[in-house]
């Protein structure tokens, strides 16, 4: 896409409706199909609408999408938009249609929204929990045989898990595995810890190693440039075990 190119607008696949149970929507609203709330001039400043109130400038929104995506081509990469502060799927597909190479979500409950709209290649950037959640998560790939998901990984208890639920249901295509590097928070805190889990994958059966992943975020410091020495030092960790 040039920088001449028209914004895509977002395109709504799913439409419900709108009453005033729904935050925002003014008093005295009922029966009101989403496709046509367009079409009622509310506008968050003329007191209708209840306050605080998410509002999103479409016009403002594709142009910074389109410069994001177009900055991620440029410098090769392949990214994949969290999609769990909107949990929008419109949003998702509209990123996705404009080139982002997927989705991501943090939960097997965010998963199933986005499976639910269409959307077909997803990473569930969070560990799914011990045999309750890696069973919960085969449920799900049984529904979704075609799907392409991936899951974080930072324990070798967690992938003997979802070793074991992809064991007992033989007809699940092979489950993507990200080993997750990570401080504070989650994630393998060395590489010999990522190397473990690595191996784990690699002998869990119907599991397969698809790279490595890590969220900077918890590596944050009170002071700026302790944080830029911790995530410097993780991201040195990732491209470490990332080429092991």
């Amino acid at each position: 896409m040039s920088e001449n190119t028209p914004a895509q607008s977002l395109v709504v696949h799913e439409n419900f409706m709108l009453d005033d149970r729904i935050r925002g929507v003014p008093p005295g609203t009922s029966g009101l199909d989403s496709s046509l709330a367009g079409q009622q001039g509310w506008h968050p400043a003329d007191g209708r609408m209840s306050l605080p109130l998410l509002t999103l400038d479409e016009a403002a929104f594709a142009s910074n999408r389109d410069l994001f995506l177009r900055y991620a081509r440029e410098q090769g990469a392949a990214v994949a938009p969290h999609a769990k502060t909107p949990m929008a799927p419109d949003l998702a597909h509209s990123l996705v249609k404009a080139g982002a190479w997927g989705t991501t979500v943090a939960d097997i409950r965010q998963a199933t929204v986005m499976l639910k709209a269409g959307l077909s290649r997803l990473i569930i950037a969070n560990e799914v929990g011990g045999a309750g959640g890696a069973g919960r998560l085969a449920k799900l790939t049984g529904a979704w045989p075609d799907a392409e998901l991936y899951v974080f990984a930072d324990s070798v208890a967690a992938v003997r898990a979802l070793a074991n639920a992809w064991r007992a249901a033989a007809d699940l295509p092979p489950l993507r595995v990200l080993v997750e590097l990570g401080a504070a928070r989650a994630g393998a805190r060395t590489t010999a810890e990522a190397e473990a889990i690595a191996d784990a994958v690699a002998t869990g059966g119907r599991l397969r190693i698809a790279g490595v992943g890590t969220y900077e975020g918890a590596a944050a410091q009170p002071d700026p440039l302790r944080t830029d020495e911790a995530v410097s030092a993780l991201l040195a960790s990732v491209g470490d075990m990332f080429l092991r």
